[in-house]
């Protein structure tokens, strides 16, 4: 049987600005105490974010009613939808471009797939339901690699990308790429099997990467994005979990201890992931961070746009590793940043260490050095942020149930956005933004 996953942004067919709020001046800034609690403010932006919801799910719905293509035997089984907040706070639906705040994902019930099914091929058979790692996963060319990955294995992967790109006339040199692309994806591998050693002394682990390579028409390979670039090629390297932690050496690298701090940091959002026993709720699956990768292969956070190479994707488990008081941790989380006047002045005032990097003179970025207690105080913000969008999301679901709606789509992930300041601080992200952190939530 045929099914076709279509993400259908709705975002550009109604405006919502007549029923828009706006989000408190503490969500969009440097602010690490922030309220949720019941005021003007917040019934109007509850209100706002309710009616949005409401609006879209009545419009799913008429979608799902529609003509089903009954030659092609395709049917529409997921939809996304991206809310923004403006500069200003203004919570809106995104329309054209630029960073959405939350994004909502609607999948078709397994019941309303059935009777599709039924519809179209006179039976129907058992359905799997999507998993948030379905969801995450690359579509288009991709290469998955691992430690244990060889390098004729590698190659196997790398070859019907290279002749596929030749053949469609984008590279002149495909000798050229096929080494490029060979050397980049060893020099990723040997920087990220690090972590395979890594003891994992927090509920919260590392369980791959996803990063994309940039090529040029003459066979160069860039980790990010520049002019001329004509191909893209996502990658994904997958930790191997091990039941013991091989320690032989008493090495950890600093890459490792850098992300190790971060997850070890992450348990401060734990009361979003666990919950309660047979509570409906949404639930923190996932965190992604954006990183980025100094020239000497140092793992950064990304907050230049066009310096992001990928993402390090977070999950929670109960097991963790003994013996973690062994493994000394910096106190602080290497952020890459513009040099210019608003970040050296932010710099100066919070005492915040600075490694700026010189390109042939040029030094117009810098790893700023972020607390780790100033982000720690940003994820317990970002946790009373996360219950108003899953709140609002989980109550609109039981209501429209309540009145009896026939409902063939469940809301059933958030995506929430969050920026990374210089000094370790978050907020959600606006428009204009970059998302340095995500955090995806799961209905259960």
């Amino acid at each position: 049987m045929k099914t076709k996953n279509i993400f259908l942004v709705l975002g550009m067919l109604f405006g919502f600005q007549a029923m828009s709020a706006t989000v408190p001046q503490s969500w969009i800034s440097d602010s690490d105490n922030i309220s949720i609690e019941k005021s003007d403010e917040m019934d109007q932006l509850e209100q706002s974010y309710d009616n949005i919801l409401e609006t879209k799910s009545d419009m799913i719905e008429d979608v799902a009613k529609g003509k089903v293509d009954q030659k092609r035997k395709w049917f529409l089984q997921s939809i996304a939808s991206e809310l923004t907040i403006e500069k200003k706070g203004t919570l809106g639906v995104l329309a054209l471009k630029g960073e959405s705040v939350v994004t909502l994902l609607w999948q078709r019930t397994p019941e309303s797939i059935k009777k599709l099914q039924k519809e179209l091929y006179g039976t129907s058979s058992a359905v799997a339901e999507k998993s948030l790692d379905d969801e995450l996963e690359s579509n288009g060319d991709v290469v998955k690699i691992d430690s244990n990955t060889t390098k004729s294995e590698m190659e196997r992967q790398v070859e019907p990308i290279v002749e596929a790109t030749f053949a469609a006339g984008k590279i002149k040199d495909k000798m050229k790429l096929r080494e490029r692309l060979m050397a980049k994806l060893t020099e990723y591998q040997k920087v990220l099997s690090e972590l395979d050693h890594a003891p994992q002394y927090t509920p919260w682990w590392i369980y791959k990467f996803q990063f994309q390579l940039n090529v040029e028409a003459s066979g160069n390979v860039l980790p990010f994005m520049d002019v001329g670039t004509e191909v893209r090629l996502r990658v994904e390297w997958y930790r191997i979990k091990r039941k013991t932690q091989d320690k032989s050496n008493g090495v950890i690298s600093e890459n490792a201890k850098v992300l190790m701090a971060m997850a070890s940091d992450f348990s401060q959002m734990d009361e979003l992931a666990l919950g309660r026993n047979n509570e409906k709720r949404f639930a923190l699956d996932t965190i992604k961070v954006a990183l980025g990768m100094s020239a000497k292969g140092k793992i950064v956070v990304a907050t230049v746009k066009g310096k992001v190479f990928g993402g390090v994707f977070f999950k929670r488990e109960k097991v963790v590793d003994k013996g973690l008081d062994t493994v000394d941790l910096p106190d602080t989380l290497p952020i890459l940043g513009e040099v210019n006047g608003d970040n050296l002045k932010y710099a100066k005032d919070n005492n915040i260490k600075m490694d700026p990097i010189d390109k042939n003179g040029d030094i117009s970025e810098t790893i700023y050095y972020a607390s780790r207690d100033k982000f720690r105080k940003g994820l317990k913000k970002a946790t009373k942020m996360a219950q108003f969008w899953s709140r609002g999301a989980l109550k609109r679901q039981e209501k429209r149930r309540a009145q009896g709606k026939e409902i063939h789509f469940d809301l059933n992930v958030i995506e929430l956005e969050l920026e990374l300041y210089l000094g370790g601080g978050i907020g959600v992200a606006t428009v204009e933004g970059i998302a340095e952190l995500e955090l995806f939530f799961v209905r259960k």
